[in-house]
């Protein structure tokens, strides 16, 4: 029941920042399960691009990264500032998810 909650407020929230993306509802469940997929813990093979675990959506300036650690964590990142967009080369994601 939180789960459905949650999602349901981010599916709120992602429609209200992205008005004009038909699939903004959908993002939450859709960027967890491709970030899941793409962390190391799942993936049978390793990746060339390191930021690949990053699963992100930009328009109108602004950026929505997803992340985190399978089964268990997620992090959504919404902003408009370019230097806070986590990447590889930010360092670790987790000690900056608020910039």
């Amino acid at each position: 029941e939180e789960s459905k909650r949650a999602f349901t407020a981010l599916s709120n929230l992602f429609e209200a920042i992205y008005p004009d993306w038909n699939e903004a509802e959908e993002w939450p469940g859709k960027s967890l399960q491709a970030a899941w997929e793409n962390s190391p813990l799942v993936r049978k093979t390793p990746s060339d691009d390191p930021d690949s675990v990053f699963v992100r959506w930009a328009n109108h300036g602004i950026t929505s990264t997803t992340f985190g650690v399978p089964p268990d964590i997620v992090v959504y990142s919404i902003t408009a500032r370019e230097h806070c967009i986590p990447a590889h080369t930010q360092g670790n994601p987790f000690t900056r998810v608020i910039c």
